[in-house]
């Protein structure tokens, strides 16, 4: 049961606290995002649940042998919860004094996102993951040369939250498409923000990124991805897809070329 999970999940950060109590700050959440999407700590706590969550086959549980109906179909794995969450309250007290600081204005954030709206866009396919489509093209990115390094980091930490608190990626997942993205893209992002900002992508928060598709790009990029994060390393064959053309074949292949936005197609 979930509210079951979230109880024992909220136990294992008190018992934290009493056996930490040097660490006791990174526990008050102060630099998370979470009140500008209109999320509790409930909220944040459950992504975390859904992140360890695995499902499980009815036939597995020998549910038929009991004659009882399979209601959670699904095992919450809440030791691996808190320690996601504890990793994601270590980067948010850490990185974050370099990122979160001063604290964001979600009106700029929103404001940013309409002015980039075609460089970054949303969108569910019909098993409800959520397609983060991440245009690079000079078009689509012209507003971000106004941008200071810092002031892009922000944003991109911004849209890894709303990722973060989209509920139907933390049940389904999603995936990330990027197109034309070159490493001089980021290249004016101090490195240690750069590879704070890959941390949190991939091993610090209850985002479930099931596959990077990066098209109409060079061959570094891959190296890019993996560079940012060292836990791709085991999973970079199967998860990542780099094509220099316009990935139909892939993104078929993964079902969501149909999904595929207007301007992605010019």
């Amino acid at each position: 049961d979930k509210s079951v999970a979230l109880d024992h999940l909220y136990g294992m950060v008190l018992q934290s606290l009493r056996t930490d109590t040097k660490m006791n700050k990174k526990w008050e959440f102060n630099r998370s995002l979470h009140l500008h999407f209109e999320k509790t700590f409930d909220d944040i706590f459950i992504a975390f649940l859904h992140w360890a969550t695995v499902p499980v086959d009815s036939s597995a549980l020998h549910v038929d042998d009991i004659g009882l109906p399979l209601v959670f179909p699904y095992l919450i794995n809440v030791t691996m919860a808190f320690r996601r969450l504890e990793m994601y309250a270590n980067w948010l007290h850490e990185d974050g004094q370099h990122i979160l600081e001063p604290p964001i204005d979600p009106h700029v954030m929103r404001k940013t996102e309409k002015s980039l709206k075609r460089h970054i866009q949303f969108n569910h396919d019909d098993h409800h993951q959520l397609l983060w489509w991440t245009d690079c093209t000079p078009d689509a990115t012209s507003e971000l040369t106004n941008f200071s390094p810092m002031e892009k980091a922000r944003f991109y930490v911004w849209v890894l939250h709303s990722v973060m608190f989209d509920k139907k990626a933390q049940v389904n997942g999603s995936v990330l498409i990027t197109r034309q993205t070159q490493v001089h893209h980021f290249s004016r992002i101090p490195f240690q923000v750069l590879f704070s900002i890959g941390r949190l992508c991939f091993t610090c928060s209850s985002m479930r990124v099931k596959h990077i598709v990066s098209i109409e790009s060079s061959p570094l990029i891959m190296f890019f991805f993996w560079f940012l994060s060292p836990s791709l390393e085991k999973i970079i064959d199967d998860r990542i897809h780099r094509t220099s053309g316009k990935g139909e074949t892939i993104l078929r292949k993964l079902g969501i070329y149909g999904y595929m936005p207007l301007s992605y197609r010019s």
